[in-house]
């Protein structure tokens, strides 16, 4: 049986020639792509590392406007026997729970400065547009720290507390009783389903919720 011609040969040769070219080609673009790909992990790298140190920012920033507004804020007159000049530390335990808001605050004979704190509270936290079906501890810092302060400045009572704890505690108040609607309504998972939840994952609830 006669071997294949020279023109034959040509054209396989030709043609082997072209099926390398073409292979050689698909390397290069994977290889391109496989850059590509590495660059983008790379720059989402970067930009993760960037939020995080944003957040942390955020975090300390929060911490200096809740600690000026300590230092700086006007203390208002207060009840009877209470010193303007020295901060009221924060009660042992949860407000709501361990012990009463009202009471801690000094206000048990007071109840329109009460309710006045309340509703200035109320009204900066829905300003602020926070989750209130997130709890406390899972709020942005940032966010809470204006809000302590705003608080401050709109009544000035509110800046006689030890790192505004009792701020804290009407925020916590009404966020939680603003789930317990929504957990009676059915929208809002019950606290024990949320401990449950944040059993198994890296956050929590709050304490007095």
């Amino acid at each position: 049986m006669a071997g294949p011609t020279k023109p034959q040969l040509e054209v396989e040769i030709r043609q082997l020639k072209t099926r390398i070219v073409e292979l050689e080609d698909h390397v290069a673009n994977n290889e391109a792509l496989r850059i590509t790909a590495e660059e983008h992990a790379a720059a989402k790298e970067d930009e993760l590392q960037t939020m995080q140190a944003e957040a942390a920012a955020a975090a300390e920033q929060a911490a200096a406007a809740i600690a000026a507004a300590n230092n700086q804020a006007p203390a208002a007159a207060g009840p009877p026997g209470t010193s303007n000049s020295v901060l009221i530390p924060k009660p042992r335990g949860s407000g709501g729970s361990t012990y009463k808001i009202r009471h801690a605050m000094g206000l048990a004979d007071n109840k329109p400065l009460y309710a006045r704190c309340m509703r200035v509270v109320r009204d900066l936290t829905l300003a602020a547009k926070i989750n209130w079906q997130k709890d406390f501890i899972h709020q942005d810092p940032l966010v809470i720290g204006r809000l302590f302060h705003a608080a401050q400045e709109r009544e000035s009572y509110l800046a006689r507390f030890e790192s505004s704890w009792a701020t804290g505690d009407l925020v916590k108040q009404f966020l939680r009783n603003r789930r317990k609607y929504g957990v009676r309504k059915g929208y809002v998972l019950p606290r024990a389903q949320r401990l449950a939840q944040a059993a198994g994952g890296s956050g929590g609830v709050d304490a007095d919720d």
